[in-house]
């Protein structure tokens, strides 16, 4: 017993190791912000991207490295807002939005207990942290520009991966095998997960948009359709869907041909190479199966789309029948996700970002969340500095990705990356338009 309890405590070297890790984090964190966003998507990319689980048991609990940087993340956050002296009125608005699922965290602590509670919040709190500290960077175009080019080798660095298994399969190693027990045939070239694949597919969309200036490179040019290529490849239809709403927002705020018309052109011979890659690492048939399985799986019985939609209806069925309180304010974290589908038991994610915040924090939580939304539309959509207006397109059409992408699943840390920057942005703009209504109208 002696030897288990010592065990759940770390030793001296670990602590002093863990803490000026914190505090370095914290500190590069709260002076640029490149570090912060850098670090947060490589701890993405570690543990959600390539299933590796870099945590530490301390005290009976499991510790990850993902808690400390997103810990150090919001003590950053609030040094900067310190220095800034305030906060606006756009990251007030998203300080009641993200503190309102914090109260809800506490409640399910208080009815579920710390251990259960932590489960089901964590990755809303990795979330949280990353759009909280995005909130405190004056989003100009230049560092938006930075941003896209963060995103550019992100998505790179994962259709490289993607590649090196389409061609090699199993040669990078990792925990577990997420296809070992493959039912379809395009599950096989699923060797990455889906938000990987949505990383790649924003970064495609988000460099179609340089096509029309003068100044985009080739490489840049090639670049973005070989990404939208490799993650349409991946067979991640709800990542389809949420690249076709963005690829369909891009172009109706698009008037340029190159846009139109080139990028398509250039999808096309990309595709070509993509089969190939195909034809040598998962057999010659494998195209032909993988797309006959991928357009017939929808329409069986027990398809995915009808298994996430009839666990949505319990789901929902369950929380409007538990009470007005609870559909209110919600059952807070820790109340779970367990429905029976058929002969089997689900307990996790509802794989739907907005009920599963309905059910964890009721009407008024996705009620804040869909007013978020709203906000950051409305502030892209209106008047535009001359700086952003030919971001206007790209951040229409990455925001698009996100809203769709939460239908079939959550978005994750790097996406609140993105949902702070976009909200800072068309938040901040749509504030100074209507200080500048109010200014003219109080004219005499």
């Amino acid at each position: 017993m002696g030897a288990e309890f010592s065990y759940d405590f770390l030793s001296d070297a670990e602590v002093v190791v863990i803490a000026a890790g914190f505090f370095f984090m914290m500190i590069a964190a709260t002076i640029f912000w490149e570090i912060a966003i850098v670090g947060a998507l490589l701890m993405s990319l570690g543990e959600t991207h390539l299933g590796f689980d870099f945590g530490f048991v301390a005290m009976g609990y499991t510790v990850s490295p993902f808690d400390l940087l997103s810990a150090a993340l919001v003590s950053a956050a609030c040094f900067r807002f310190l220095i800034a002296g305030g906060m606006s009125r756009v990251q007030l608005l998203w300080m009641v939005i993200l503190g309102y699922g914090f109260l809800r965290f506490l409640g399910g602590v208080a009815d579920f207990g710390l251990p259960t509670a932590v489960s089901f919040y964590r990755q809303s709190f990795y979330v949280a942290s990353a759009l909280f500290y995005s909130l405190t960077i004056d989003w100009t175009p230049e560092r938006l520009e930075r941003l896209v080019k963060i995103w550019l080798v992100v998505g790179l660095t994962l259709a490289c991966m993607t590649i090196v298994e389409w061609l090699f399969p199993n040669v990078i190693p990792r925990p577990t095998t997420s296809n070992a027990m493959s039912l379809y045939a395009f599950d096989q070239g699923r060797v990455v997960p889906a938000a990987s694949a949505l990383i790649m597919a924003q970064a495609g969309i988000i460099g179609l948009v340089v096509w029309s200036e003068a100044r985009s490179s080739v490489l840049m040019r090639v670049l973005c359709i070989f990404l939208l290529a490799i993650s349409f490849g991946l067979f991640h239809r709800s990542v389809w869907m949420a690249a076709a709403a963005g690829i369909a927002v891009l172009l109706a705020f698009s008037r340029e041909s190159l846009v139109r018309v080139v990028p398509f052109i250039m999808l096309g011979v990309a595709g070509a190479a993509v089969l190939w890659m195909f034809q040598q690492g998962l057999g010659g048939d494998f195209l032909t199966r993988a797309v006959q399985s991928a357009v017939q799986e929808p329409f069986a019985a027990d398809s995915s789309i009808a298994w996430r939609v009839t666990g949505w209806e319990l789901l929902l069925e369950r929380a409007f029948s538990s009470g007005v309180e609870t559909v209110i304010f919600g059952a807070g974290y820790g109340a779970g996700y367990e429905r029976q589908i058929g002969w089997s038991t689900v307990l996790y994610s509802p794989h739907n970002f907005y009920i599963a915040t309905l059910l964890d924090t009721g009407l008024i939580g996705v009620g804040l969340w869909v007013y978020g939304f709203a906000r950051i539309t409305l502030g892209l959509l209106g008047a535009l500095p001359p700086g952003f207006v030919i971001l206007r397109p790209g951040l229409m059409a990455l925001f698009a990705t996100i809203v769709v992408y939460d239908i079939p699943y959550n978005h994750l840390t790097e996406q609140g990356l993105w949902l702070g920057a976009l909200a800072s942005t068309g938040g901040a703009l749509l504030v100074r338009r209507n200080a500048a209504v109010a200014r003219l109208v109080a004219r005499p």
